[in-house]
């Protein structure tokens, strides 16, 4: 049965109210939305200096890590938005949450990094896929050789633009604007490559081959999370490229035969042939 340019989950119109709003068609829209609105309030209220217990050393250090969290979802968001996830069937609504997602986060231009994915989906782990290290398979080595391929002077551009604004523009502390903004950004860059790409990705056995090449990593539901929005069921995403990312943890309960038998074809985002799996 094909699927094509369909989401695997059927819209439940029938069920009511937020529950029903975060299960059913619009699921991906309303967490993305979520993830939007937090990671902004989590910005805006660390560099006013008005979170909860600012000033206190623990307060701060734990509103970062919130801070850092959200700015991950930023990009799991416009990662979603790539396979077509957040709004099934609608591709410039789907680009357009993407490219303001990207340019919220970093300042990052979502074609390129929308076709590098789809690249890195059709031929993971291999001297053409993108993410992949080219030489030095090293945690320190890869991350910077992957951040600097990524970094174009326009996004260099938009981020001092930025920095500008909050410090000349709204008159911020510097010291604020490095700790609660530029220090999850990093964070979360490096917390994305670290679960995302080099233990999904790094050398060695692999549990599947071609388009699924690429590992699991063996953590609870809860945990798997809270390290990245379940990036870490890797292999189970690269198999199943049109489940969002709060779906992955189901089918981490399929057999390793049952997740390989669907391969995924990844020429467009969101375009996917494979029969369909109960939900």
């Amino acid at each position: 049965m094909s699927e094509t340019m369909r989401p695997h989950y059927q819209p439940r119109s029938s069920r009511a109210g937020i529950r029903g709003l975060v299960q059913g068609e619009f699921s991906g829209l309303v967490i993305a939305l979520g993830i939007i609105a937090m990671w902004s309030a989590s910005i805006a209220l660390g560099l006013a200096g008005v979170h909860p217990g600012a000033g206190a050393p623990v307060a701060d250090g734990a509103w970062v890590l919130v801070s850092t969290f959200l700015s991950t979802g930023m990009f799991i968001t416009a990662h979603e938005c790539m396979h077509g996830l957040v709004v099934p069937g609608r591709p410039r609504v789907n680009r357009a949450l993407g490219w303001f997602a990207t340019w919220s986060y970093a300042g990052m231009d979502y074609a390129a990094l929308e076709r590098a994915h789809h690249r890195h989906h059709a031929v993971p782990a291999t001297e053409d896929d993108p993410d992949f290290h080219r030489g030095k398979p090293g945690l320190l080595f890869w991350y910077v050789d992957f951040m600097v391929q990524y970094f174009t002077l326009r996004q260099y551009l938009w981020l001092n633009l930025v920095v500008g604004v909050m410090i000349f523009g709204l008159a911020l502390p510097v010291e604020r604007v490095l700790i609660f903004w530029a220090l999850p950004l990093v964070l979360s860059t490096f917390q994305l490559f670290v679960v995302g790409t080099w233990l999904p990705h790094r050398p060695g056995a692999y549990r599947g081959d071609g388009p699924l090449r690429a590992r699991s990593l063996e953590w609870s539901p809860l945990w798997s999370f809270v390290a990245c929005y379940h990036f870490g069921y890797h292999f189970e995403h690269h198999a199943r490229p049109d489940l969002p990312w709060w779906r992955l943890w189901r089918v981490r309960q399929m057999s390793e035969s049952e997740l390989a038998a669907y391969r995924p074809h990844c020429a467009s985002a969101g375009a996917i042939e494979r029969p369909s799996l109960g939900q």
